[in-house]
């Protein structure tokens, strides 16, 4: 997904306009402190509040995002919960790439980690978004999807994503 984000970063406001006129949107609002991330996401997709933001699930469960606020210097934290959880769940992680983009104007960026999960391959990736606040508070994106739900939301992961907007308070 995130390989393709990249290259259709350009195409952002033809997408968002396709999909926001094929399915209707909720809201989720995440405090950044003097800041906060907006993100859309379709009503069908399950949201459930967790220790430091939101859980979005899609409607099949096969693709899994979490968004969350952490401190520059406390990233380790909200990246220990998914990957004690991916633990727990046998999925086997490498080594990240890393990728830097643009999203909701502000520098982010994208590790995609090879992995597999029952002897597939399945798709885990962070996205560590920063909008330049005066308080360092920057959004935290993982992902677990199975491949082929990566590639049936893939249009609607890009239009939540690219689609993060940052109100200052």
């Amino acid at each position: 997904m995130f390989a393709r984000l990249v290259s259709t970063v350009v195409a952002t406001a033809a997408l968002l306009v396709g999909v926001s006129a094929a399915a209707r949107a909720e809201t989720y609002q995440i405090s950044l402190g003097e800041a906060t991330a907006i993100i859309n996401f379709p009503d069908t997709w399950k949201v459930t509040e967790i220790k430091r933001d939101a859980q979005i699930i899609s409607p099949d469960k096969e693709v899994y995002m979490w968004f969350e606020a952490y401190a520059p210097d406390a990233l380790e934290a909200p990246t220990r919960e998914p990957h004690s959880y991916f633990k727990k769940q046998k999925v086997t992680i490498g080594k990240p790439r890393s990728q830097e983009m643009v999203l909701g104007g502000a520098k982010t960026v994208a590790l995609d980690f090879p992995a597999t999960y029952k002897g597939k391959k399945t798709i885990v990736q962070y996205l560590m978004i920063d909008p330049a606040l005066k308080n360092g508070a920057r959004l935290l994106v993982s992902n677990w999807s199975s491949v082929e739900g990566n590639d049936k939301y893939d249009k609607v992961e890009e239009a939540m994503l690219t689609g993060i907007k940052f109100r200052k308070k």
